[in-house]
């Protein structure tokens, strides 16, 4: 018996330019079979998102006035592959 791995190429995320003082929130989705966690960096800080039946969502607060590459991204598990998604 073989097991293969699941690929997420569908990895995606969104995240809105927000104004100064504002919560800025990154909404991720992916194949709706993977519930995890993921990590999201915004610029030099990383959290968290709560992966359920493929999507979840982290908000980022007090953030300076700036422009920010996001990044998302997960290990290997015994079911997927690693991912990464960035966006800017």
């Amino acid at each position: 018996m073989e097991v293969l791995y699941l690929s997420i190429s569908n990895l995606t995320v969104k995240a809105d330019n927000v104004d100064w003082g504002n919560n800025l929130s990154v909404f991720v989705n992916t194949d709706s079979r993977f519930t995890g966690n993921i990590t999201v960096k915004v610029g030099d800080e990383e959290k968290i998102a709560e992966i359920k039946d493929g999507s979840g969502n982290v908000s980022f607060a007090n953030l300076k006035a700036n422009t920010y590459n996001v990044t998302a991204k997960f290990n290997e598990t015994n079911l997927f592959t690693a991912s990464q998604k960035d966006i800017n």
